[in-house]
């Protein structure tokens, strides 16, 4: 329910922020993580970890340029999603304890199909065959990286990991830039 509540969140504010501002919104998790790993995990983190991660989050602030104009109800929703993620990842690292990652994340997949199943009556396109192809290629990729991504925070503890998420900027943008250029490669509307 946390996970399916994390991309609920994550892809309403997806259609209505630009994607790297979400993203970034985003990069409040690895401080929200490791806070929430000393306080509900009991891990250590010491001060070059803490750092680590306030640097990231610093940088994050800097790009961002937190003001009135971000505070709005996308921005919010984002925030919540970044809850619900770090909250997450802190139930994956308690149940990695017992279970193996192909079990967490199978039984996660299953769960959001549930959910997000649901709710498709109501919202339901039929896909272009490329529209489907891709979603199909984004879905196998998810699930590899949903695997990759439990099965580290079983390896590490979450301070360790958690910072990593800071190179999404860079995807994010890219992917963002890519996304606004018109079919000759030039930025759309110039």
């Amino acid at each position: 329910a946390v996970g399916a509540g994390a991309l609920y969140c994550f892809f309403w504010a997806f259609g209505r922020m630009p994607l790297a501002d979400v993203v970034a919104i985003g990069f409040a998790a690895p401080l929200c993580m490791t806070a929430m790993s000393v306080w509900l995990l009991g891990e250590r983190v010491g001060i070059r970890r803490w750092s680590a991660v306030a640097i990231g989050f610093a940088g994050v602030l800097l790009m961002v340029r937190p003001g009135a104009s971000t505070v709005q109800t996308a921005a919010l929703v984002a925030l919540l999603g970044t809850l619900l993620y770090s909250l997450g990842i802190i139930l994956v690292r308690k149940l990695s304890e017992t279970e193996r990652s192909a079990t967490i994340v199978f039984y996660f997949t299953i769960g959001a199909t549930v959910v997000f199943g649901a709710m498709l009556p109501a919202v339901w396109i039929t896909p272009s065959g490329a529209d489907a192809a891709l979603l199909v290629l984004t879905g196998l990729l998810g699930g590899v990286g949903h695997l990759l991504i439990t099965r580290a925070y079983q390896l590490a503890p979450i301070a360790v990991i958690a910072p990593f998420d800071y190179m999404a900027i860079l995807w994010a943008t890219g992917f963002g830039s890519w996304a606004d250029m018109d079919g000759n490669g030039n930025a759309a509307g110039l």
